[in-house]
This record gives structure tokens, sequence and C-alpha cells, in this order.
């Protein structure tokens, strides 16, 4: 990433908002743009975003298919989850690029940001690497 920052808005405030804000406010080349309570944030951005879903849990369901729902907002490249039976059912609700390593998704270089859903250990691991570090 060089010099250059990269720019990040946190959308949605609830109890888990503000510290997914807290860990990339402390990460090297990430300046916290903004916090948003509403998702017409990305109604903002100038082109859709193409965007990856790590993690696919209970709460990473539900962020895919939130995200999905957001058809000219955003736009779903892929996702990535260690269970093939996560995997199974993002394909079968439409998502065509499915990994079961997550840093596989992130060289795609057509994304432009990620919903990070890993168990609250691996966030700050995950932010990083979706920031482009390590």
């Amino acid at each position: 990433m060089g010099e250059e920052s990269l720019r990040v808005a946190v959308v949605g405030l609830g109890k888990m908002g503000l510290p997914h804000a807290s860990i990339l406010n402390v990460l090297p080349n990430v300046e916290l743009a903004g916090l948003c309570e509403k998702s017409v944030v990305l109604r903002r951005f100038l082109k859709k975003v193409n965007l990856g879903v790590i993690g696919l849990g209970h709460q990473g369901r539900i962020h895919l298919r939130n995200c999905l729902h957001l058809k000219k907002e955003v736009k779903v490249l892929g996702v990535a989850d260690v269970s093939e039976k996560a995997l199974r059912f993002a394909k079968k609700i439409g998502v065509k690029n499915v990994y079961t390593d997550y840093e596989d998704l992130l060289k795609n270089e057509q994304i432009d940001a990620v919903v990070i859903s890993l168990p609250n250990f691996l966030h700050l691991e995950g932010a990083h690497k979706g920031c482009g570090g390590w």
C-alpha cells in the first residue's frame, strides 16, 4: 500500500460496530473515514461496491443475505469460509465464487471492500489482511 492510506467507513453502530471501528482505527495506513448507523452510506459511492464476505457462520449468513438485497449498491464477488456446507449455502443463494481460504478471496483485485464475519479473536488479523497488510 505504500504511503497511501485506505479510507474505511463502518456501517452499523450496534454493540459490534464500535469495536470494529476501534480495531480499524489502530491499523497502519487505515483512516477511519466515518461511522454511519444506516446502509445509506453505500449509496454515496460513485459506483457499485464490489464486495467479498469472509465467514459464513450465523452472523455471516445474515450479512451475506443483506448484501445480496442491496443489488443497486453492492455486487457480491465472492465469499470465504472453511465449511463446505456454508459454501454450498452461498452457491445456492447465488454466489458464484466461493473459497475455503479467505486469502484467496482477497487476491481478487476487483474487490473494493470485505465484510469480516469471523470469530472475534480473528477480527484483527482479518481486518489487517483485508486492508492489504501482512
